[in-house]
């Protein structure tokens, strides 16, 4: 059976993006993709032009949602036509479930639930109408008691955002009454279809995620910026549907509609939504909207029915919307990540967001979960083509199973949070494998469950942070309550079957030694960045340089050893500068680093050249990368090093430690310079090297930018890690 997907918009540009996106994940096989373009002023047509020839693009002079949709309808092909909103995202699966409800040949239509902007809750699920348009919302269908056929007084009323018809149907009862300009439209089609003699289903399982964008009748709040169409909408409603003999009841119906909305627009005045004058504006608009419509229920009591005037002289071919990747060879994927975008620059977080978008843009299922910032609130989203699931992040729990190993109350809390959401993900969207962070063991609970295929990821681990962390050596409570627990947990799940991901082979080998491991099977695949430059070398130049530093001050990153090698450098050399990039938040047994080499150097005439930025957007970082000389990072330790492939993309002098994955990256005197970790000396004799020697500064740039383009593109990542996943997804269980 073949679906015909219609969609109307008006002015809604990057929404309606989002939603054309979303469409190239549909599993079903059999649809085509009409856009009604209304008279937009926002450049949508300009914006469409890259989907074509793929969709059916055809126009609507005026802002009138029935003809928009009656346009639509003479456009498709199909033997279904769903109607899904331009602000819209359908799940992977929303299109199989709604055919699926054509089972009998006397379903007239079939709509499914529709979740509201926080992606979680449900702004519609089984929704019954009268016959004066008044609503009452039901869980599920066998509660709604809804009675299909003529002269009904409860009926399933489909929401327009997500709905669907045979386009037989549509036809037979003349498509939508153009007398509704906005609202209730759908729901005098539903009443039609049922008048005609066909039955309504309800998909539960057929849900769209409903982002609330902005439009000509309501603000981003959600705020009514008129009320003339719905009101005129209501009114035309009651009287053309009031049986014989409710006629009064009708009236009284449109009487107590208009004296509940002028109650609501006074109270969203007296909560300071409104001011007075756009209450009187709105008010005015709903008593005129009624008047009109009650006569156009006197001139039209039949309605506007035209879909015939827009069918086409010649028959229409259907137009297959292609998808990336088929269902078949879809991953179905989950990534797992404390952070994730919201100006999140570690290296985890930048690393499954890279994965995340690479592998979506290849046409796969990637879902995300990751915590909520900060006093918000859970929510699930799209963001380039990724669900995006922000889940609160508890404290404590009493759940108990899967079992899990010793674990501090909010690790332990945080593990059964993300556990639970994949289950909730899986349930719906399906899951094929989760692949998570050793950082936290936020997936253990997935892991230990049995239910699902899981790979760790390796990165720098409580154990390999340890020696580095004076903090946690001084502090007895720290230590028993949060990183012996947490190695120990480590060792465990190390020594377990979950397979394991690698970076680089430095990390896996540290770790086999850390926890006393044997020769342990991982796979190594290289961390990857996006191209942000265009990887031109720096000029050799007299003038000024700059020298970058990106971490958190802490003793692991080597933020001292810099701070110490700083002054004798700036002294010696007026025209260097220092640009320190993150965040200087002092934890216990860790030192204030920025506040003490201020004060310290507080009289020094170099120190208006070293800027302390504290921590950037993702944007901001770019910048101070092409704009810096050199980039230097200290760490102690680093299980890869990503920062200094993201200054390899703009082709800059790379300094780092002869330490963990850094060294794979890092040739010294070849693409870069290595010095002996934890020696300040060592360090500023590094960088005087680079500092005094400009061909030496172009030549190893150039060649960082060879061995990023080589070896440690984004593109190179992804296409490794889908050959790995499909692996492990083969894999038995």
């Amino acid at each position: 059976m073949r679906a015909s997907v219609v969609i109307c918009t008006y002015n809604r540009k990057e929404a309606l993006r989002v939603t054309l996106e979303a469409l190239k994940y549909l599993r079903y096989s059999e649809f085509e993709v009409v856009v009604v373009l209304g008279p937009c002023t926002d450049g949508s047509e300009e914006m469409l032009a890259a989907y074509l020839p793929d969709i059916k693009l055809t126009h609507c002079d005026i802002t009138n949602l029935s003809k928009a949709r009656n346009i639509g309808i003479a456009q498709a092909s199909g033997d279904i036509v769903a109607f899904l909103d331009d602000d819209g995202i359908p799940e992977p699966d929303w299109l199989d479930k709604l055919v699926r409800g054509y089972r009998r040949p006397d379903v007239g239509g079939v709509g499914g639930f529709i979740r509201n902007h926080t992606g979680l809750l449900f702004q519609a699920q089984v929704v019954v109408c009268d016959r004066y348009g008044d609503n009452q919302g039901f869980p599920n269908p066998e509660v709604a008691q809804a009675v299909h056929r003529p002269g009904t007084r409860r009926y399933f009323s489909l929401t327009g955002c997500n709905s669907s018809f045979r386009r037989s149907v549509l036809e037979e009862i003349g498509g939508f009454d153009e007398e509704y300009a906005y609202f209730l439209d759908e729901t005098d089609v539903c009443l039609r279809v049922v008048e005609a003699g066909y039955d309504l289903e309800m998909a539960g399982a057929a849900q769209v995620l409903h982002k609330y964008a902005a439009s000509h009748l309501r603000n981003a709040e959600r705020l009514p910026t008129s009320l003339y169409y719905p009101a005129r909408s209501k009114a035309y409603f009651c009287m053309k549907f009031a049986l014989p003999g409710d006629e009064a009841a009708a009236r009284q119906r449109v009487a107590s509609y208009q004296a509940e909305t002028s109650g609501d627009m006074r109270t969203l005045h007296l909560a300071g939504q409104i001011d007075a004058a756009t209450r009187d504006r709105l008010i005015q608009e709903l008593e005129k909207g009624v008047e009109d419509g009650m006569e156009d229920a006197g001139q039209h009591p039949e309605g506007q029915h035209t879909l015939a005037r827009y069918r086409p002289s010649t028959p229409l071919t259907f137009k297959p919307f292609p998808a990336i990747l088929q269902p078949g060879e879809r991953l179905r994927l989950a990534l797992i990540s404390r952070e994730y975008l919201d100006g999140a620059v570690g290296g985890i977080a930048v690393w499954t967001r890279l994965v995340a978008e690479g592998l979506a843009r290849r046409g796969h299922e990637v879902s995300v979960i990751t915590r909520v910032a900060e006093g918000q609130d859970p929510t699930v989203d799209v963001v380039n083509n990724v669900w995006v699931h922000r889940i609160s992040a508890p404290t404590f729990t009493t759940q108990a199973n899967p079992s899990l190993p010793d674990l501090p109350d909010d690790i332990r809390a945080g593990c059964y949070a993300v556990y639970n959401e994949a289950l909730r993900i899986a349930a719906h969207r399906g899951l094929d494998l989760i692949s998570f962070p050793i950082w936290d063991l936020e997936g253990l609970a997935c892991a230990t469950s049995g239910q699902f295929k899981t790979v760790m990821s390796l990165h720098t681990t409580y154990g390999l942070a340890l020696p580095h962390k004076p903090e946690w050596q001084r502090n007895a409570t720290i230590r028993s309550t949060l990183v012996d627990k947490m190695i120990a947990a480590e060792r465990q799940v190390l020594r377990s079957e979950v397979p394991l991901l690698a970076n680089s082979h430095s990390v896996l080998a540290d770790i086999q030694s850390c926890y006393g491991l044997a020769a342990a099977g991982a796979t190594v695949v290289p961390h990857g960045l996006g191209d942000a430059s265009p990887g031109s070398a720096p000029a050799i130049s007299p003038g000024q340089l700059n020298v970058l530093y990106v971490g958190r001050f802490e003793y692991r990153k080597g933020i001292d050893l810099l701070l110490e090698a700083i002054p004798g450098l700036a002294a010696a050399r007026p025209e260097l500068t220092f640009t320190l990039v993150g965040e200087n938040r002092p934890v216990a047994g860790e030192k204030d680093y920025k506040g003490e080499f201020e004060s310290r150097h507080a009289d020094a005439p170099w120190l208006d050249r070293v800027c302390f930025t504290g921590p950037i957007s993702a944007e901001a970082l770019e910048q101070a990368y092409q704009a810096c000389d050199i980039f230097v990072a200290p760490s102690r330790y680093e299980s890869f090093g990503l920062i200094f492939v993201e200054a390899s993309v703009f082709a800059k002098t790379v300094i780092g430690p002869d330490v963990g994955g850094v060294k794979e990256i890092i040739t010294d005197g070849e693409n870069g310079l290595l010095f002996t970790p934890g020696d300040a000396q060592a360090l500023e004799a590094a960088l005087k090297r680079a500092v005094d020697d400009g061909p030496l500064r172009a030549s190893l740039s150039l060649a960082a930018r060879r061995k990023y383009e080589t070896d440690y593109t984004a593109d190179l990542m992804v296409e490794r890690l889908e050959a790995y996943y499909r692996e492990r997804m083969r894999a038995a269980t």
